[in-house]
């Protein structure tokens, strides 16, 4: 209870926080790796840490490719924190077919240590996306529990959602912000496509569950994993993937 009550105080403080560094948040390539998936000219921009993750995500999204239907639309990624794997994101996107990519995040203002807010970070790394990939890419914040639009939603990705509630504490959300149910059925109602990225196979488990919950036999579900030494980056707790979709 305690806990919750600091969230809820340190929380509505930081959505009011100012920017305390003036100048716009930056990377370079400081050792440089063999990869194939980005040009040389967007690699150099991103650390070396930024470029391992972000081959490792777009390998990841490239292994469920076939199980995603293309077309034209909004791509939306949800939670999307400092949004350090939209250059991933967006080039997976484009191959989809969509014309626009929208990250929404809760925590848009939080600082960290070298006094960048978490908003920085995502404006630099969607500015790279956009300027590489040539999609509209966007970042805003929001509570996904109510979040609206008129748009037409190609598909939803999903990245470690919080479905254990001491994990979404522990990243300081208010608790009117957790609700697993609700959020899988926003997911669903939104579109007919979800991909999950989920740490280790409990939380791909419990993801599993409250799919079949809510749709029942109308579930269709692909999982992939687990992921954990990679070329590019070895994981402390396995990834599994996981498409939802519609039957057909």
């Amino acid at each position: 209870m305690l806990r919750a009550l600091c969230n809820e105080i340190l929380f509505g403080i930081r959505r009011l926080g100012p920017r305390w560094r003036w100048q716009a948040y930056s990377e370079s390539l400081e050792l440089s790796f063999e990869q194939d998936f980005f040009e040389q000219s967007l690699a150099k921009r991103l650390r070396s840490e930024s470029l391992a993750l972000n081959c490792l995500y777009l390998s990841l999204f490239n292994s469920n490719r076939e199980h995603l239907s293309s077309g034209p639309g909004l791509w939306l990624d949800v939670g999307a924190l400092d949004f350090r794997y939209a250059p991933a994101l967006a080039k997976f996107s484009q191959n989809l077919g969509v014309s626009s990519l929208r990250a929404l995040e809760a925590d848009t203002k939080r600082l960290y240590q070298d006094f960048f807010r978490r908003l920085d970070y995502a404006e630099y790394f969607g500015s790279l996306a956009q300027k590489h990939f040539g999609l509209a890419v966007s970042y805003e914040r929001a509570n996904f529990l109510n979040w609206k639009t008129t748009e037409k939603i190609l598909g939803i990705s999903c990245l470690f959602p919080f479905l254990f509630q001491d994990l979404h504490d522990g990243f300081g959300l208010p608790i009117s912000y957790y609700s697993p149910e609700r959020f899988y059925e926003h997911l669903m109602r939104l579109s007919s496509q979800v991909l999950f990225f989920h740490q280790g196979k409990l939380e791909l488990d419990e993801s599993m569950r409250l799919i079949q919950n809510l749709v029942g036999s109308g579930a269709r579900m692909i999982t992939g994993g687990p992921y954990q030494e990679t070329p590019w980056l070895n994981r402390k707790n396995p990834v599994y993937t996981l498409v939802w979709k519609t039957k057909d």
